[in-house]
């Protein structure tokens, strides 16, 4: 019995010094540098995470920035369009621009870095529209809407 409690005793104290020793090992590997040295490894580490976040954050932003263009490029065509199709006269043009840019102004205030979705674009025009054209050329946008639906998305 006396010799099972001995064997244990150095076997845990072996464990006990592996368990030890791995931590030092570590430690040992810093001794010979420089506190210089490791604060130059720590800034190349953090230049690093800074430098690819930076990164990511721009190509983000590219992407925005093509979709919000893609978007104007968009618009710029579908409403010449619609102007034609629903037969708007010089000062509705006029008051939509107006009124579509402030519209759009106050959408990019609120919801920076973020592209404007296809149902939002027109959730917007229709508010609009809405207060601009008469009965008849209401139901010809919104027929147009749904016929202009497919190249949208």
């Amino acid at each position: 019995m006396k010799t099972l409690k001995t064997l244990i005793a150095v076997g845990m104290t072996t464990l006990l010094f592996a368990a030890c020793g791995s931590s030092k090992d570590t430690t040992s590997a810093n001794r010979g540098q420089s506190n210089s040295q490791m604060t130059e490894r720590t800034e190349t580490t953090q230049t690093t995470t800074t430098n690819r976040a930076s990164k990511n954050a721009m190509d983000s932003n590219a992407d925005i920035d093509m979709a919000n263009r893609n978007n104007a490029s968009y618009n710029m065509d579908a409403m010449d369009s619609l102007y034609a199709d629903l037969d708007m006269d010089d000062s509705q043009i006029s008051q939509f621009k107006r009124e579509w840019k402030s519209s759009m102004d106050s959408w990019n205030r609120n919801n920076r870095n973020k592209a404007m979705n296809n149902y939002e674009r027109i959730e917007n025009q229709d508010r609009i529209l809405r207060d601009i054209l008469d009965d008849s050329q209401y139901e010809k946008y919104q027929q147009w809407t749904i016929d202009n639906a497919d190249g949208e998305e």
